[in-house]
């Protein structure tokens, strides 16, 4: 099975304008017991039941954002003829028609298919967009630490000039 290609479907389906319909298209192929993992704190889903209830008012909340799917590339890996890998990237940028709510995802993702009873199911999934302030080739956001020292050094001069006369360089 292509499910890398299965992937790319799933993905677009779900950046599009999620009806009823593709909606069952989409979960038809979740197990009841995945677990899913997403960008916020509090997305994290253990169950397809506890995953719907988020699924609804993420839908009531995107009802106005026109997403547009700019890039995805993904990959899979067998594992054995019961379980299957599939992971890459995705790009995503979206915004609502008020302008109020931008989207710009440059996310990355892993899905886990597992044979049960004579048919895929997704058991898995996770998303997740890099850290933005962790520079290329750190293994921890470095550099915004270094970019908050730089701005407090300056800072404290600032606020040094600040506590002196400018003609006599007396502190007051």
């Amino acid at each position: 099975m292509d499910f890398s290609k299965l992937v790319e479907e799933l993905w677009k389906k779900f950046f599009s304008k999620v009806d009823e319909k593709t909606k069952g298209d989409i979960i038809k192929w979740f197990s009841p017991k995945c677990v899913i993992i997403g960008t916020g704190a509090h997305e994290f889903y253990t169950g397809l039941d506890n995953f719907l209830c988020a699924f609804a008012n993420e839908m009531t909340e995107r009802n106005d954002i026109e997403f547009n799917l700019k890039n995805i590339w993904c990959e899979q890996m067998q594992f054995d003829s019961k379980t299957c890998l599939v992971y890459g990237k995705i790009y995503v940028l979206g915004e609502s028609e008020d302008k109020s709510v931008l989207i710009n995802m440059d996310g990355r993702f892993t899905l886990i298919f597992h044979m049960v009873e004579g048919h895929w199911e997704i058991i898995h999934i996770h998303y997740s967009i890099p850290n933005q302030e962790q520079g290329y080739g750190e293994y921890y956001p470095k550099t915004l630490l270094k970019k908050v020292q730089e701005l407090q050094s300056i800072n404290d001069e600032m606020r040094a000039l600040a506590q002196k006369d400018g003609l006599t360089g007396q502190c007051h």
